[in-house]
């Protein structure tokens, strides 16, 4: 004879509900190193419980009274997404700035293809095929430029790294901390 399914939560899926709901694109080690499930299996086996899959449902639900969380407003933003763009070169004209070549961000489209995934109930792939590892920028001045418009064309730049979530001058993100000292600096 079968054990009945338990349909309370244990403290550790209270804790992967709650990793779930902060960050719905986390991948299953992110949950379970914030869940304390060891490995992948667990946490996707603990991911079809009962009592989890009722405790998301409900979640879903206090959503879905939330106007700007409809399915219907995600899916706007989500089609937004996926037709992303990133500003690959500006123009300086006196002292503004206008893109001059703009092209298709594809690793944020692929965070959006991620949840449109998600949304429809499909797996998500277990690794992240965005391209990760240092990117290069080189400025080139034809005929030098002023020292105004270096300088404009390097704080842009360095503004665009901050928004973006980067340090300044590492290839790395920027700790909560830091990112806190920047937003308070002029």
């Amino acid at each position: 004879m079968r054990k009945p399914q338990r349909r309370r939560l244990t403290k550790k899926q209270k804790r992967l509900v709650k990793a779930m709901v902060l960050d719905p694109n986390a991948t299953l080690d992110e949950l379970g190193q914030s869940s304390d499930y060891h490995d992948k299996a667990n946490v996707s086996r603990a991911l079809k419980a009962p009592a989890v899959v009722d405790a998301l449902a409900k979640c879903r639900e206090l959503m879905d009274q939330r106007e700007k969380l409809t399915l219907g407003a995600l899916l706007t933003h989500l089609e937004d997404g996926l037709e992303a763009t990133d500003i690959r070169s500006l123009k300086v004209e006196g002292e503004k700035f206008k893109v001059s070549a703009e092209v298709k961000d594809f690793p944020t489209r692929h965070k959006y293809l991620t949840s449109a995934f998600k949304l429809r109930g499909l797996e998500k792939p277990e690794q992240d095929a965005s391209p990760s590892g240092p990117v290069n920028i080189a400025i080139i001045l034809a005929g030098g430029g002023s020292e105004a418009e270096k300088t404009a064309l390097a704080d842009a730049l360095l503004a665009a790294r901050l928004a973006r979530g980067l340090h300044p001058l590492e290839n790395r993100n920027l700790t909560p901390d830091e990112a806190a000292s920047y937003r308070r600096s002029p």
